[in-house]
């Protein structure tokens, strides 16, 4: 990958030799483009488009392993779930609701009056309290609560051990236990408050090798203030769920060992099914292997109204925060008006943030930051990514990435879409800081406004800020970005680029595009007119253009243009 050819500059990359035209300082070049000759391409060094198609369908390919593998958890769940709960009914029918009088007060303490949960929930009121005291493991099988509105709540260090503790009636209530266990939150049991517990998840053959809190089909529940510690090296994932609709996941911790799928992961389990209207807020995701594909939050079937907000994610091993409007990167989109807003994800190894396959999707106020550990080969990690129609990324930050800071892809399939990226730092990343990509859309608009890329390109040969348009008819608007300081040698400031045979409207104004190997780099850029932008001391030249008609300079500041230079 690392020594292919960037598609959006394919020609000879013969001998370049050296012209210096319209020198001068401070001298305002405004001429028609006719008047500057013709000149040969940058020497691009990398294809940098196929490598993140790879790399992305690479991705797709890694998270549907995982998908599957989730999968299998819920099938074999929904089996043992079905089993548990035929066994439970039988139950009730031979032995009766009560197996002993309830205690006159009305909230049952165990162990005082019963010495397992199990059988205080069997003596339980519909919206009954039970109260688990004491510093002593409770070591029990599968733990059923099928009592509607009761509430479960440990005093002290109480704990509960053993395979499932599964909630199948509406309105229960889990606070305060440290939970050796999983939670089995059935399709049954809507409005389940899941509040103020601890879950250290062990491996045995029933509770699939550390899941904390599996949800199946749940909705309208609450899940706060737990806290998942990986102490023992065993979790695969911290919260499963699949077909999650209208729930809360407000202020959870999930630290340590390996999560080797993902801290929280919300699944849909077919086509026709989703992920709707679920808040995921002010979690903090710490450390985990995440194995490739794996995430450390990923929402996947997000149809609609989903908001991953005020998440902290910290030194994982894969990707950060991925949401998914299906399975499929080049398929449809599924996915409306999903947000992700004021989050802040350091150190991985793939993707910091990542929408796709979305419709209005919002990411805003977001920072991500890595470390540039990466090879050159690997191409290392990226910062956020949107892919879809009319979104957006406002007031964010995207730095020190081994590859792009922030990349937005247009539907392919698309007509009329419009994204923005807005306000946005994109600083000190290895290959880009921005990259727009229209990917076949026809009649779209796409706006960068007030951004910074600065300090990017340090592997050579990359526009800070890369636009590419293979569809017809598209505008393009770049005005009031600072582009400075990207010296990698073959590099440009801003690289505006058509697909030959495809048109694109490029308005480019009010930017500040200096210290760069070039400032402004076009290609087959037709109809573009740049207006009042500054683009000084670059030190090839300021302006370049190939295979470029039509371009109209209306009080600029540039210091020289040039063509046919060496660039190696």
């Amino acid at each position: 990958m690392s020594n292919q050819k960037p598609m959006m500059m394919k020609k000879l990359l013969g001998t370049l030799f050296l012209v210096l035209l319209f020198a001068g300082c401070d001298q305002e070049v405004n001429t028609q483009e006719s008047m500057l000759p013709p000149v040969q391409q940058l020497n691009p060094g990398k294809n940098y488009l196929d490598g993140y198609l790879a790399r992305a369908s690479d991705l797709v390919t890694n998270l549907n392993t995982n998908a599957q593998s989730a999968q299998e958890r819920f099938s074999l769940a929904n089996l043992q779930l079905d089993e548990a709960i035929s066994a439970r009914r039988q139950f009730r029918i031979e032995q009766g609701t009560a197996l002993k009088d309830k205690p006159k007060e009305g909230e049952i303490q165990v162990p005082q009056d019963y010495p397992t949960l199990q059988e205080a929930i069997d003596n339980s009121e519909p919206d009954g309290k039970i109260k688990v005291k004491g510093d002593l493991a409770f070591a029990e099988g599968y733990i059923l609560v099928d009592v509607p509105g009761l509430q479960i709540e440990g005093e002290g260090k109480a704990s509960v051990s053993g395979s499932f503790l599964i909630l199948i009636e509406d309105n229960v209530t889990i606070n305060k236990l440290d939970l050796d266990i999983v939670l089995v939150i059935a399709p049954q049991a809507a409005g389940a408050q899941i509040l103020k517990n601890s879950f250290t998840p062990s491996v045995n053959t029933t509770n699939f090798s550390g899941v904390a809190i599996l949800m199946i089909g749940a909705s309208d529940c609450m899940l706060k203030d737990n806290d998942i510690t990986d102490k023992k090296g065993n979790l695969h994932w911290g919260i499963l769920g699949s077909d999650c609709q209208n729930n809360s996941f407000i202020s959870n911790t999930i630290s340590g060992g390996p999560a080797t799928e993902g801290h929280i992961e919300l699944y849909q389990s077919a086509p026709d099914q989703g992920t709707r209207n679920n808040v995921i807020k002010d979690c903090k995701l710490i450390s985990g292997g995440v194995a490739v594909g794996g995430s450390a939050l990923r929402i996947t079937g997000a149809r609609s109204g989903n908001v991953i907000s005020g998440c902290s994610v910290k030194n994982v091993a894969y990707n950060g925060i991925i949401l998914q409007g299906n399975n499929n990167l080049l398929g449809p989109i599924l996915g409306n008006d999903n947000q992700i807003v004021d989050c802040d994800v350091q150190n991985y190894a793939g993707f910091g943030i990542r929408m796709e396959n979305e419709s209005h999707g919002l990411i805003s106020k977001c920072k991500v930051n890595n470390k540039k550990g990466d090879s050159e080969e690997t191409l290392g990690s990226e910062g956020i990514g949107l892919f879809g129609t009319d979104g957006t990324i406002v007031d964010c930050s995207s730095s020190s990435n081994n590859g792009g800071g922030i990349v937005v892809f247009g539907n392919p399939f698309g007509t009329g879409s419009s994204n923005a990226i807005l306000n946005c730092k994109a600083n000190d990343n290895r290959y880009f800081g921005i990259f727009y990509f229209g990917g076949g859309e026809e009649n779209a608009t796409a706006v960068i406004k007030d951004c910074e890329a600065n300090n990017n390109t340090d592997l050579d040969n990359w526009g800070s800020i890369l636009l590419q348009s293979t569809g017809t008819s598209s505008t393009y608007t770049i005005s009031k970005c600072k582009i400075n300081d990207n010296a990698g040698a073959c590099s440009a400031g801003l690289v505006a680029y058509a697909d030959p045979g495809f048109s694109a409207n490029w308005i480019i104004e009010d930017n500040d595009i200096s210290k760069n190997f070039v400032g402004i780099y076009l290609e087959n850029a037709t109809m573009a007119t740049l207006s009042h932008n500054k683009a000084k001391k670059n030190s090839r030249c300021d302006l370049d253009q190939v295979n470029t008609s039509g371009t109209v300079l209306q009080s600029n500041q540039f210091e020289r243009s040039c063509i046919d230079q060496t660039c190696d």
